[in-house]
């Protein structure tokens, strides 16, 4: 007897979500030098395949700008690929950069956004100023940013400071500040996550030269400084480098630069993301059936959320924000009903999806649904919601590593 064994074997592509790096390869110790009125490209391989295209943030761990009557450098993604991200380094004046060495970080999670603002022309270059810009993003339950300089041009001593103003369900804004005339160019990049990806310590440092106290880093979070400032006179070259050591670290100027002070930020990221947000979900509905005896004018559907204040007798799709501290929503839909239709309806409860039918009659021509939905967790919920003449259909843009639109409430409008 012959037997025949046949084996099957299936391959599953395994993708990663996050990953960093150390571009070592715009670091003078590793050969890099750089020279005025040139551009470098450098390109950077992740460590394996995203299953998209990832948010890349390159923070400089290690600054060396060469000093003349105008210098400086600028920094920037051209390209981000599942697989690698592209750097390049423009000296635009004779004197620039010679070097550029930064942690780089990438994300495949809509639980963080990196915005950037790779070359921000400023309205006023040429004289000390306060600007603010604001900046959309994309999940209302952003409640940490963090902003980083990549590159800035001069035309002498600068005394700059950047940081982050105000952060809403949608927006970031932005201050910058210099204190002298001479700032031509600044290039930054904003992270935001929600609260459980990053950890910062903002650190102004009246001079030059910082050491950190004795710590234990932590082994399950990744960790860097980021810069956010600096006062430079410009006499002489601007070096500053970050030094790691096992118990604590360094952020100074280093070959006898003279620096007046460091505005920077220590700052710890998750290697894994473990919040997950969850939907709005049903808790109760109550569904009253009458008849309009007297035919009073009623239009033909109508939907109130009470907490919100608002209401809908037309057809219409809409967003909102229900925010953190109102954890339930009671919703009300009224729905003048000819006998010949029926209500079918779909109802999210938190582990389950009921669905049910509420048929129209000449004795019971009005429907009235009372539903109370309720909060998971303590979040942000963004819903959408659409109301047609044939149905209405309640949703929320639920953010974790993807974006999914989930469904809290469905109502068609059917014929018997």
């Amino acid at each position: 007897m012959k037997i025949s064994i046949i084996l099957l074997f299936i391959t599953v592509k395994c993708f990663i979500k996050y990953d960093t790096g150390y571009a070592s390869s715009f670091d003078w110790n590793n050969g890099f030098s750089a020279s005025g009125n040139n551009v470098y490209t450098k390109e950077f391989t992740f460590s394996g395949t995203f299953e998209r295209i990832p948010q890349v943030a390159i923070i400089i761990n290690k600054y060396n700008v060469q000093y003349q009557t105008t210098g400086g450098y600028l920094a920037t993604i051209t390209s981000i690929t599942t697989t690698k991200f592209t750097v390049v380094m423009t000296n635009p004046y004779s004197s620039g950069a010679t070097e550029m060495p930064f942690q780089w970080y990438a994300f495949d999670d809509k639980r963080v956004q990196v915005i950037n603002e790779f070359n921000y022309i400023l309205s006023s270059p040429y004289a000390s100023f306060t600007q603010y810009v604001t900046y959309s993003h994309n999940n209302p339950n952003f409640t940490k940013a963090l902003l980083f300089i990549t590159s800035f041009q001069f035309k002498g001593g600068v005394d700059i400071v950047l940081s982050i103003e105000e952060i809403t369900t949608t927006q970031v804004k932005v201050k910058i500040v210099s204190n002298t005339n001479n700032l031509l160019q600044i290039g930054y990049q904003i992270m935001l996550t929600t609260s459980d990806v990053m950890e910062t310590t903002y650190i102004q440092q009246p001079s030059g030269s910082y050491t950190s106290s004795t710590m234990t880093f932590p082994t399950d979070k990744d960790w860097t400084v980021s810069t956010q400032g600096f006062n430079w006179p410009a006499v002489i070259n601007f070096g500053v480098r970050l030094t790691k050591y096992s118990n604590y670290y360094t952020f100074a100027a280093w070959s006898g630069n003279p620096i007046n002070a460091l505005r920077f930020t220590y700052i710890t990221i998750v290697k894994s993301i473990t919040q997950t947000f969850l939907p709005m979900a049903i808790s109760g509905i109550r569904v009253s059936q009458k008849e309009n005896y007297n035919n009073s004018p009623l239009p033909t559907v109508q939907l109130s959320f009470e907490e919100l204040s608002l209401v809908y007798t037309s057809e219409t799709s809409q967003t909102f924000y229900v925010q953190s501290s109102l954890s339930q929503l009671n919703v009300i839909i009224q729905y003048k009903c000819p006998t010949t239709q029926k209500l079918y309806t779909e109802l999210n409860y938190p582990n389950q999806i009921i669905k049910r039918n509420f048929y129209c009659s000449r004795s019971q021509n009005i429907v009235t649904m009372y539903i109370r939905i309720n909060s998971q967790m303590i979040a942000i919920n963004e819903i959408t919601f659409s109301l047609t003449n044939t149905g209405i259909s309640i949703k929320q843009n639920v953010q974790n590593q993807l974006a999914e639109l989930k469904q809290i409430f469905l109502l068609q409008i059917t014929n018997n």
